[in-house]
């Protein structure tokens, strides 16, 4: 009985021996492995980075590019001279001095622009105005806050005061913000619009003014500088 019962225990522990043995050893460096030898589905260290760069992604959401009216829609014609290629470093925000007109479409207005802009004529003040090749502004926003393109981006602008419109984005809202306040659907596309050229331009908040910053004028007017103000500190948390 003793000889039977000390050969069943050393089968036994020949059979978990081999089982033991027969176990893969985990692959995975250390630092990858719990104390049982299981391993982890994502390192600790590692864990973090990715939170943060969620969380990172949730304070700046991605910036899109807002509707614009194209040249094409608002059926522009073609320049009638000479502009001047440019950088874009700056982005000037002007008011066209005239009260909103509710009544006329953007695309009405814009042709008349570019018609007043591309032939000589006098101005409010009677100094007579050159004949420009184009719209004078890369962008206009309406009572409605829709937004229509002007020149086109590669051009400087124009200007009827004394600074060099070179290497600045020119954007008009339509009114006289002198005596009329800006209306929201305005500074909610104004706002759309200056992220995305943030963005694209890799303009900070810093280089966006009025004109007045640049010329002796009234431009943009008052109330819109107010709102203008404001604008930049929000854009200059938003956009990083």
């Amino acid at each position: 009985m003793k000889t039977k019962a000390g050969l069943f225990l050393c089968l036994s522990f020949a059979v978990f021996f081999l089982v033991c043995c027969s176990q893969p050893k985990s692959r995975l460096p250390k630092h990858q492995q719990t104390s049982t030898g299981k391993k982890n589905k994502i390192p600790v260290q590692n864990a973090k980075l990715i939170y943060k760069e969620k969380k990172k992604r949730k304070l700046q959401p991605s910036i899109i590019k807002p509707k614009i009216l194209s040249r094409q829609e608002w059926k522009a014609k073609q320049p009638v001279g000479k502009m001047k290629k440019h950088k874009p470093k700056y982005i000037t925000i002007h008011h066209t001095a005239s009260l909103r007109k509710k009544s006329i479409s953007l695309g009405k207005k814009m042709q008349s622009l570019q018609n007043f802009s591309q032939r000589k004529a006098y101005l409010s003040n009677g100094h007579l105005k050159p004949a420009w090749a184009d719209v004078p502004y890369h962008f206009y926003i309406d009572v409605n806050g829709k937004i229509a393109e002007g020149r086109d981006l590669k051009f400087a602008g124009d200007t009827n005061t004394n600074y060099d419109p070179s290497g600045h984005i020119s954007i008009v809202l339509e009114g006289n913000f002198e005596v009329e306040k800006p209306l929201q659907g305005q500074l909610k596309s104004l706002r759309s619009l200056l992220a995305w050229l943030m963005v694209s331009y890799k303009i900070p908040s810093s280089k966006i003014k009025g004109h007045s910053d640049y010329a002796s004028t009234a431009c943009p007017g008052k109330n819109l500088r107010m709102e203008l103000n404001m604008l930049c500190n929000q854009l200059e948390k938003k956009v990083k």
